[in-house]
């Protein structure tokens, strides 16, 4: 199985698909083949694994391909995270990285999910249930700079984003809107009386710093050692860049960044410590 999905990802697959206008074709009966009569696909992901509800063959192609793009995110926290220890994944969307990771985990772990999309919430408690976890904990709202209320765009995409809060209707770009609770992580984690994470991932869609600045002292606990953090860079507001988010990280006490370069997005993999590499 995983000869024939890697054969489907070679661009000279993919071409020869569309030269011969049989890409929809191909991906119905890829989907029909990689799924359960029931809709249900079985994700082996290095020493991890998962198994997630799969809807459509768009969502098929979307949720591997997110594997291809993230292997770097994935291999760091499968690498760093033991038994018993505590992982933040902010933007969990359906789970993807919170199913595998709280198997790494196990039942003596944690796994604090973020995700304040209706749609993804829904389809991430399915995705728990699915996988018989226990040990994950899902807060139904948006981290940031400050609480507040926000505009989360919905409008048909894979992946949403955050609208500032102060944005009028007339600002907003095209698309569907759910009104968001905004909250910023540090008071949040002092609230609920949350425990520090070893690992946190952060993949918000252009709202990268202020989750940040809301989550900094957490972040700078001696004890959170792993950052994976995806940069927007054509989503970013005014005030923030990539320098400054990266920049920002350092003051943090991460010493180690490896960035990795997408086509419309920066990937860093961020580290603490003499043993940081």
């Amino acid at each position: 199985m995983d000869l024939l999905r890697r054969l489907t990802y070679r661009s000279s697959t993919m071409a020869l698909a569309r030269s011969l206008h049989l890409t929809n074709l191909l991906r119905k009966l890829y989907y029909w083949w990689a799924t359960s009569s029931d809709g249900i696909v079985h994700l082996k992901l290095g020493e991890a694994d998962g198994r997630f509800y799969i809807r459509t063959p768009e969502e098929l192609r979307f949720f591997e391909s997110y594997f291809l793009l993230e292997k770097a995110f994935l291999d760091a926290l499968i690498s760093t995270l033991r038994p018993g220890e505590v992982f933040y994944d902010v933007g969990t969307n359906v789970g993807k990285l919170a199913v595998p990771v709280a198997k790494v985990v196990g039942r003596k772990g944690q796994v604090i999910a973020f995700e304040p999309e209706e749609r993804f919430c829904r389809q991430l408690h399915e995705n728990l249930d699915l996988n018989g976890l226990t040990n994950v904990r899902v807060f139904k709202v948006a981290l940031g700079e400050e609480n507040a209320v926000g505009q989360l765009q919905v409008g048909g995409g894979s992946c949403p984003s955050m609208v500032p809060h102060r944005s009028s209707a007339s600002g907003k770009p095209p698309g569907t809107f759910e009104t968001v609770k905004v909250v910023q992580g540090d008071w949040l984690r002092e609230y609920e009386n949350l425990p520090v994470p070893r690992a946190v991932k952060i993949d918000v869609e252009g709202f990268e710093y202020a989750v940040l600045r809301g989550l900094r002292r957490t972040l700078a606990e001696p004890q959170c050692e792993l950052l994976c953090l995806e940069i927007h860079p054509k989503l970013l507001p005014p005030e923030a860049s990539p320098e400054a988010i990266t920049a920002f990280v350092n003051s943090l006490g991460f010493t180690c960044l490896r960035t990795y370069p997408r086509v419309d997005e920066i990937h860093v993999v961020a580290t603490k410590g003499p043993n940081s590499h």
